[in-house]
């Protein structure tokens, strides 16, 4: 699909078909006249932009020095992201969308556009305290876990942010849980447990340990490979946390 302005970056957003590029929002409601209406009714005017879009737009406007259509991309790039990903929620977009546009006002020569993206959603999922794997991340935008986390790293010593809160086991299950789609009933009783008895070291092992247990308790078919898959642990981990829950 291409835009009257010629741009071919096109989204469908809340039943909306919205251009990146220059804003325009095609949209199908109709009024008894047969003329297309937002949903108060009125006739929408050619250049009427959906709120979010704008927003991204003003992100934009307000890096200095930059090429235009050269941040429209970079920015589309971290909302396509969110958009295939939508049980994210919007306060780690927006925190990302915010910190993006600080630092590509910095100094940041040497590093590659990919690398500020994953390290600016990686910062933000972490400090609004929604795991996302920084190996996930850095493989959806070419690259590795080690330099997710170090550019990361470097973005809070550009900005000057707070540091990153340390893992705990109840970020692990919340991540693992929507990761592999189990239920909220095996989540809350997981976290329940962790509450409880979590003294292990690897927050990551408690986290698939207590997933298992909860699911024993509930009754509820979750195999240890499925775990094991979802946390990026062993087997062998989950059975030794598990005894752990068991014996306490």
């Amino acid at each position: 699909m291409i835009c009257e302005c010629g741009s071919d970056k096109i989204e469908e957003l809340d039943g909306e078909t919205i251009c990146w590029n220059c804003g325009l929002v095609q949209i199908e409601y109709r009024n008894s006249n047969n003329k297309k209406t937002n949903n108060l009714g009125s006739v929408i005017q050619p250049n009427e932009k959906f709120s979010e879009l704008e927003k991204i737009i003003k992100l934009h406007n307000d890096i200095s020095g930059l090429e235009s259509e050269k941040v429209l991309d970079e920015l589309y790039d971290i909302e396509s992201y969110f958009s295939r990903n939508e049980n994210i929620p919007k306060t780690v977009k927006e925190t990302a969308i915010n910190l993006y546009k600080k630092v590509r006002n910095k100094d940041m020569r040497g590093h590659k556009i990919e690398e500020l993206q994953a390290g600016v959603i990686y910062y933000s999922s972490r400090i609004n305290e929604y795991l996302i794997d920084a190996k996930e991340v850095g493989k959806e935008f070419k690259c590795n876990k080690k330099t997710t986390i170090n550019m990361c790293k470097k973005i809070i010593n550009v900005l000057n942010l707070e540091p990153l809160p340390l893992l705990e086991a109840s970020n692990f299950v919340t991540h693992i849980c929507n990761k592999a789609d189990f239920s909220h009933e095996v989540k809350d009783a997981a976290m329940e447990l962790l509450k409880k008895q979590d003294r292990h070291s690897s927050p990551k092992g408690s986290a698939a340990g207590a997933i298992y247990y909860a699911s024993v308790q509930l009754n509820q078919n979750i195999l240890q490979k499925d775990i094991a898959e979802a946390a990026g642990v062993t087997e062998v981990t989950i059975r030794n946390r598990y005894k752990d829950f068991l014996d306490n």
